[in-house]
């Protein structure tokens, strides 16, 4: 058990704690049920929003646009009111709804782990070449100093930089041993 989860057991029970001192200090109404569920469940989405933020556990960001997400949060919400409201039906649901909240850590990561970007994947044809080059292209790429390697350059580009170089430089030494 690592510290952190010990540390989010315990604001868990403290969430729960403070969602029923909540409903303990309401007056009954047809909402009183459903209250100290929703305190909880918010309580600790926050803690939770934030350990993530904080612990580096993930890139913290919107993984949709914001009306799918409240959409989404909507839907968590109407899932922990059903809970609540199942109460009347299904004894065990009474319990079963200090437990709801834990729901929470699932979408803190499913709704803030932040935007991939899809790689865009050119259908460009493969540069010429032979097996000897392809192999001295993978020991260039070993080296430590790059001559043909730029910011925002593809694998692609570089190999046929690199190709256009060696022609040239074979070129040269064609030439010079002709002269010669």
């Amino acid at each position: 058990m690592g510290s952190m989860y010990v540390v989010a057991l315990v604001v868990y029970a403290l969430c729960d704690l403070v969602g029923i001192l909540v409903a303990f200090a309401l007056p009954d109404g047809p909402w009183t049920p459903y209250v100290p569920v929703v305190v909880a469940y918010h309580l600790f989405l926050i803690f939770r929003i934030i350990s993530l933020a904080i612990g580096g556990e993930q890139k913290i960001g919107l993984s949709m646009p914001i009306p799918m997400l409240i959409l989404t949060h909507l839907a968590f919400l109407g899932g922990q009111i059903g809970v609540v409201f199942g109460r009347e039906y299904i004894p065990l649901f009474s319990l079963l709804r200090y437990a709801v909240p834990a729901l929470s850590a699932f979408e803190a990561k499913w709704l803030f782990e932040g935007k991939r970007k899809a790689r865009v994947v050119e259908d460009k044809p493969l540069p010429p070449g032979s097996a000897d080059d392809y192999n001295e292209f993978l020991q260039y790429l070993r080296e430590k100093d790059r001559r043909f390697q730029k910011p925002g350059r593809s694998i692609h580009e570089e190999f046929e930089a690199w190709s256009a170089d060696k022609a040239k430089r074979r070129a040269a030494e064609q030439t010079e041993s002709e002269t010669a």
